[in-house]
């Protein structure tokens, strides 16, 4: 169960999801030799993003961590029963105990948020000048 899923494994995980997907490719069978030659339709990026989205569903209900360095670390957590109110009426209500998403941001989004903040910000003070 609480495995730790690094990019490595989850990539493994989805060439296993898209094993029964295959590039075919018509014409000079010479000239697409290369994979290079090859292009990333709609359908091939669409097949690899539900497959990688597949895969982390998959595996938060498993109970496992995923751990995509630099990027984000998604992890289940088991949270208590807990008594509660609503604000309307104000009567005390009883919050089952159940498990949440946790989600911690690598450097790498930590950064995109800074150039953006940089970006906004200093758009910002240009225009008040």
């Amino acid at each position: 169960m609480k495995e730790e899923i690094i990019k490595p494994g989850v990539v493994r995980k989805i060439v296993e999801k898209l094993d029964d997907k295959r590039i075919i490719v018509g014409g000079n069978k010479e000239f697409y030799k290369s994979k290079y030659h090859l292009q990333y339709t709609q359908e091939i990026v669409d097949n690899v993003v539900s497959a990688f989205l597949q895969v982390m569903t998959d595996e938060i209900a498993d109970g496992n961590v995923i751990k995509l360095n630099g990027y984000f670390t998604i992890a289940p957590k088991y949270k208590e029963a807990r008594k509660g109110r609503n604000v309307y009426t104000n009567e005390e209500i009883d919050i089952p105990a159940k498990y949440k998403l946790k989600v911690k941001t690598g450097s790498k989004f930590e950064e995109a948020c800074k150039r953006l903040t940089e970006k906004v910000i200093g758009g910002e003070e240009d225009n008040q000048d």
